[in-house]
């Protein structure tokens, strides 16, 4: 992974996220969508996917994936309506980002599936064709669009 897509990536994430509020979560066994909703006008949506291990900074341990996951839906389903205080991408490819003084971090998992984690514009859709994304993939590659 190249410094630059770091910088890239960070600078990217705060510019589009940083006071965007967390507006509903939709899940499936393997994977989280969280919608949040842009400061800007006209106002956008701004969705976060992700396969990866999801955890938050009062629930760092090594759990089971799937009780690890049970157990930061909750805490996240609690902080919708909160804005995004700050976001950061780091060298091994963990995304995390502050929600009411709580921080939530997405880290590659081992059996994480194609994209660990992804922001993209309006929708969550793996098919679409957007005009800008930033993704960490499952083989280790940061992508800036």
């Amino acid at each position: 992974m190249v410094q630059t897509d770091i910088e890239s990536a960070n600078k990217k994430l705060t510019a589009l996220l940083l006071g965007a509020q967390l507006d509903r979560i939709v899940i499936s066994s393997i994977e989280l969508n969280m919608c949040f909703i842009s400061e800007t006008i006209p106002r956008t949506e701004i969705w976060l996917t992700t396969s990866g291990r999801v955890s938050s900074s009062n629930l760092l341990t090594e759990e089971d994936f799937f009780e690890q996951r049970g157990k930061s839906l909750s805490l996240i389903y609690s902080l919708i309506g909160s804005t995004i205080a700050s976001i950061n991408v780091i060298e091994e490819g963990q995304l995390s980002f502050e929600l009411n003084d709580l921080t939530i971090y997405i880290l590659p998992d081992e059996d994480s599936s194609e994209e660990v984690w992804s922001v993209t514009p309006d929708s969550y859709s793996p098919y679409q064709d957007y005009e800008w994304f930033v993704t960490f993939t499952d083989s280790h590659e940061l992508l800036v669009k």
